[in-house]
C-alpha cells in the first residue's frame, strides 16, 4: 500500500471514530429513556425492488450484533424467503458481499463494512440494502491467461532474478511443430 493510501485510510478511520464519539446519535441513544430501551429494534432489509423483509432484535441481542451478525442473519433470511417465493426475482446470492443503507449514507455504510462493529448506530427501523460486487465477465481468468500459459513453452534456460520476478528462456511450443 503507497504511503498516500495508508495516509488516506488514516484519516478515514479517524474521520469515522470523530463520527461516532461526537454524531447526534450516539448522544441520543444515551439521553433516551428507559422505557424506549426496552422495545426491540427493527432493520427492514429490502432485497428486491418492493420487496422487504424485517429482522426484529431484542435490546440484549442488539447489544451483541455486530455487522457481520447483522448480515449474517439477512443471508439466511433471504435464502428462507426464497426457498418458499413461488415467483423468484433475479438475485445472484454469490455476489452479495455486503449490506448498506437504501439511502447510501456514507459513513453508515463504511461501518456495515467492517465485521467486527456494533450496529449502535443505526436507528430502529433503518431500510437496508444488499451490496454486490461488480461482475467484470462470467470467465472468471482473463482472455489472455485462457490462451496462453507456461506449459505452451519449452524451458530452455534461466536469465536472472530479481526482488519481482524470475526471467527465463524459452521457446513457445506451438512454433516448434
Amino acid at each position: 500500500m503507497s504511503k498516500d493510501a495508508k495516509l488516506i485510510n488514516k484519516k478515514l478511520h479517524a474521520i469515522c471514530e470523530d463520527f461516532t464519539t461526537n454524531s447526534p446519535l450516539s448522544k441520543n441513544k444515551k439521553e433516551e429513556p428507559a422505557s424506549f430501551a426496552a422495545e426491540s429494534t427493527n432493520f427492514v432489509i429490502e432485497y428486491a425492488p418492493e420487496k422487504t423483509f424485517t429482522l426484529t432484535f431484542t435490546p440484549d441481542e442488539l447489544k451483541q450484533l455486530t455487522s457481520r451478525k447483522l448480515f449474517a442473519s439477512s443471508l439466511s433470511k433471504l435464502l428462507a424467503i426464497l426457498e418458499t417465493e413461488s415467483v423468484k426475482p433475479e438475485i445472484h446470492i454469490e455476489a452479495i458481499v455486503s449490506l448498506q443503507t437504501k439511502n447510501k449514507e456514507l459513513m453508515k455504510d463504511y461501518f456495515l463494512t467492517l465485521p467486527e462493529r456494533k450496529i449502535d448506530f443505526l436507528e430502529n427501523n433503518t431500510v437496508l440494502t444488499f451490496y454486490y460486487k461488480d461482475f467484470v465477465s462470467e470467465v472468471e481468468e482473463s482472455p489472455i491467461e485462457s490462451r496462453i500459459s507456461l506449459h505452451d513453452f519449452e524451458i530452455l534456460a534461466k536469465l536472472g532474478a530479481g526482488g519481482f520476478a524470475t526471467v527465463y528462456l524459452g521457446n513457445y511450443k506451438s512454433l516448434l511443430r
